[in-house]
């Protein structure tokens, strides 16, 4: 905003009853006639009040505050006083005043970005899993391992390396199926394997016991029980391929296993 101050000098009595500007259109008037409109912007306040009487020699003054944008930058502009003698005389104006050049500069711009958490759409996350395989016979039945298969996952003995992609189940890292002397695969590197296969399971002897991590993905869920919020659960099983030291097939009993994949919500202040 831009303030304004006009001042006016009569050198005979009149009656001051019009004042215009410029650019801003009309400061004060007694309704005897129309200001053009402002061109740039308009009269926010103005202390001019009209028809105003100006004795000989005296003065006139009064102020008012424009709304002036940020373009133009620059406004040039002229005030025009009218009125008309104080005994009936005839009227004068418009008379202007000088010019007077405002330049007005932008203001700072700011801006605020916030980031929120609605809640998880997709997601995956690495599960790891422990798998043992026990020679349940009451004789002297040996049996031979060849063979680990999870129903969703495939072949755990396998890890798809560097990693598998974003959005697809699979495995990133086993111990399974890895010689003893040997690190794991993938993200279980940091282990040592459990064997290779096939492998001899005894009656009384030691498991098959190895671990394997699981990449699952899938959409948002909620209402998980244990979970402050979730993306999901998997269910999954592994199956183990046995034979018997005749060749027969091996019946088993394996476990069916359903693991919530948990991501508690947390708010941080931005």
């Amino acid at each position: 905003m831009n303030l304004y101050i006009f001042g006016a000098q009569n050198f005979g009595s009149v009656n001051l009853n019009q004042l215009c500007d410029s650019a801003y259109g009309t400061i004060a008037s007694s309704g005897t006639s129309t200001c053009a409109a402002g061109s740039v912007g308009s009269i926010a306040s103005t202390t001019c009040v009209l028809p105003a009487p100006i004795a000989a020699n005296g003065d006139y003054t009064c102020d008012f505050l424009v709304n002036q944008g940020e373009k133009p930058s620059s406004v040039s502009d002229t005030v025009t006083a009218s009125g008309a003698g104080a005994s009936g005389g005839g009227a004068f104006g418009p008379t202007s005043s000088n010019s007077v050049t405002v330049v007005s500069e932008d203001a700072p711009s700011t801006a605020t970005t916030t980031k929120g958490f609605v809640g998880i759409q997709f997601g995956c996350a690495t599960l790891r899993y422990s798998v043992d395989v026990n020679n349940g016979s009451s004789a002297d039945e040996v049996l031979s391992l060849s063979k680990l298969t999870d129903n969703s996952l495939g072949d755990i003995t396998t890890a798809t390396l560097p990693r598998c992609a974003f959005g697809t189940n699979c495995i990133v890292g086993t111990t399974c199926g890895v010689a003893t002397t040997s690190p794991g695969l993938g993200t279980m590197s940091n282990l040592t394997g459990a064997g290779v296969l096939p492998a001899s399971l005894t009656v009384g002897g030691t498991d098959y016991t190895c671990q394997f991590d699981a990449q699952i993905c899938g959409p948002g869920a909620t209402g998980v029980t244990g979970c402050a919020g979730t993306f999901g659960h998997h269910t999954n099983q592994v199956l183990a391929t046995l034979t018997g030291d005749e060749g027969e097939a091996v019946s088993q009993n394996a476990n069916t296993l359903t693991v919530n994949s948990c991501t508690t919500t947390t708010t941080s202040s931005q």
